[in-house]
């Protein structure tokens, strides 16, 4: 007995505890966003580690892409190309002709779909896309890279059977965890995610962003070191006339980005015109890619390691040029025939070669800019530009260099080369993705949506005899504000945890008190066919936080948290 009375207080103190905290779901979102972003740094890891190994496979080397084809002779600079985007064809095939699904890809689950990132098609996908980056297509990793990440965040939170607008906020939480790992940018992955994907920088999402993409870089840069991405010596701004010069830079990279954005679109369809199976055109691609690279190696792989070197100003006006021309050609081949990857590190170095060869035309009209400062201010102003995302840009070259200094000059030529492409275009980067896909649960019309479709199963209940120490477990178990009783699928009430402190000053008299005793009976509940507008009315009317969900026959069969209405009206409304 005396066992008994020890434990009951040990759970009174620490339901003291829960009580004066106000633990609730919206805390428990931030736990399950911190697990988001540990298990994308995982997948991240695990993805790129599957690389490096495709990649000695393929050219015995295990350094960087450019350094590894340099390595290799000139007629294995042809052939291996080939063989990568074939194999990349040829799984992608495969995949279409197994898989009656389409995968959703992680923009898509997010803007458009359910939160549901499928497992097949994505795994496919990630394998196919290894094969053709570590073939030397010019694509960025950072595709399937966040794509891995989003799956193991979708996976967890169809695991917990979170609805649809909670599970696409943990898929959110594995893009940015995905980014984060790929860029060491935590920041950067969070407004990359809010500003583009979501489309909204509110607390409800950016809280979980950040947990998550937090998590993930502290996990990849503990193995990785905590050095910046690009290594960079001290950025001065020397005086304020330099201002100019970035402004200028700003117009001059939403001009190119434009351009480059065109020159992607229309890469697609000229593919598309030779009327070949999909590895058909993926072989092609990467004969094209062979060919380039046999005499220029130098267009192999995403471009991170040309990237360091334009900032470490190594490379002359005439090699830069080169660069630059046969970046963009490679580029453009790669993501027309099809392979998969992502062009946002292909277009940091587009910029950040633009903005080098930008400084030194503006010195012989005798402005003293250094070439390798405005590589890096033109680097996050062309990718605001071509991404949409000028709070993004900002952010990631900062975490990407780690000069306080840039922040001044980057906010005034991100901001400018957005508005120019703007006034130009709307498209972006990342447009199509964010446009199309499949359509799921939140893509209805808001009297079409049913409580049912954002209805929690099986929560926490208790059954009306449940003793005081019952009561307290269910609360330290499940941080909330209510607990069911029910018995038999029928339901007895709640209990709130605002009404049982009377219960918390004196254990011996908690100990004889059953849940019946402290119950509210008269509790509101909603049918599992009532529409969200419905839902919302009783909501409005009720101080609870969650309400019981019933079936037709009067049985309980789930709950409906406020929060989740909340945001589901404000993600229909978003879309609207």
């Amino acid at each position: 007995m005396k066992a008994g009375g020890a434990e009951l207080k040990r759970l009174i103190l620490g339901l003291r505890l829960v009580r004066s905290l106000k633990i609730d779901e919206n805390h428990t979102l931030l736990l399950w966003a911190a697990v988001c972003g540990f298990l994308g740094a995982l997948a991240t890891l695990g993805l790129k580690y599957a690389m490096g190994l495709m990649l000695h496979l393929f050219t015995g080397s295990s350094g960087g892409f450019v350094a590894a084809f340099t390595s290799i002779p000139p007629w294995q600079r042809l052939v291996v190309p080939v063989i990568g985007a074939s194999c990349c064809g040829i799984i992608l095939q495969l995949g279409k002709t197994y898989s009656n699904k389409s995968g959703a890809d992680y923009m898509e689950a997010i803007t458009l779909g359910d939160g549901i990132v499928r497992v097949r098609s994505t795994i496919l996908r990630s394998v196919a896309a290894m094969f053709a980056i570590a073939g030397g297509e010019s694509i960025g990793r950072e595709g399937p890279l966040v794509q891995m990440a989003a799956l193991a965040s979708s996976a967890w939170g169809r695991l917990r059977h979170l609805p649809p607008a909670r599970l696409r906020v943990m898929v959110a939480c594995g893009a940015a965890s995905g980014l984060a790992a790929a860029y060491h940018s935590p920041l950067g992955g969070a407004f990359f995610v809010a500003e583009i994907v979501i489309g909204s920088i509110a607390m409800e999402t950016l809280g979980p962003l950040l947990i998550a993409s937090t998590v993930s870089a502290l996990t990849v840069q503990s193995i990785e070191g905590f050095d910046p991405l690009y290594l960079f010596p001290k950025f001065s701004l020397s005086s304020a006339s330099d201002i100019l010069a970035y402004a200028i830079a700003g117009v001059a990279m939403g001009l190119a980005s434009v351009l480059w954005m065109k020159m992607l679109d229309s890469s697609k369809p000229l593919f598309a015109r030779l009327k070949l199976p999909l590895w058909g055109r993926l072989a092609l691609g990467g004969l094209l890619i062979g060919l380039l690279a046999m005499r220029h190696p130098e267009v192999c792989g995403n471009g991170k390691s040309l990237v360091q070197e334009v900032l470490a100003d190594n490379l002359a006006l005439s090699a830069l040029a080169m660069m630059l021309v046969l970046k963009v050609v490679a580029t453009c081949i790669s993501f027309g025939s099809g392979a998969i990857g992502g062009v946002f590190t292909p277009s940091l170095l587009i910029g950040a070669t633009l903005g080098y060869i930008l400084a030194l035309c503006l010195n012989f009209a005798h402005m003293s800019i250094v070439p390798s400062e405005m590589a890096l201010i033109s680097m996050g102003a062309f990718l605001a530009a071509a991404a949409n995302a000028p709070a993004t840009a900002i952010l990631m070259i900062f975490e990407m260099s780690m000069q306080y200094n840039v922040v001044l000059p980057l906010m005034v030529s991100t901001v400018i080369a957005y508005a120019t492409a703007r006034s130009i275009s709307h498209k972006s980067l990342y447009s199509n993705s964010i446009k199309h896909g499949a359509r799921g649960v939140l893509d209805r019309p808001m009297a079409e949506i049913q409580v049912a479709d954002m209805m929690h199963k099986d929560p926490p209940c208790l059954r009306p005899q449940a003793t005081f120490k019952d009561v307290a477990k269910a609360f330290l178990k499940s941080p909330r504000q209510e607990i069911w009783l029910r018995s038999a699928n029928r339901f007895h009430g709640c209990i709130q945890l605002s009404e049982v402190g009377p219960f918390l000053a004196d254990a011996e008299f908690a100990e004889t008190v059953l849940a019946s005793d402290i119950a509210t009976e008269n509790v509101p509940t909603l049918s599992a066919k009532a529409p969200l507008p419905d839902a919302f009315k009783t909501f409005a009317n009720s101080p609870l936080s969650r309400l019981p969900v019933m079936n037709e026959q009067g049985e309980m069969i789930g709950e409906v948290t406020r929060a989740d209405v909340f945001l589901t009206i404000s993600e229909l409304t978003r879309r609207g």
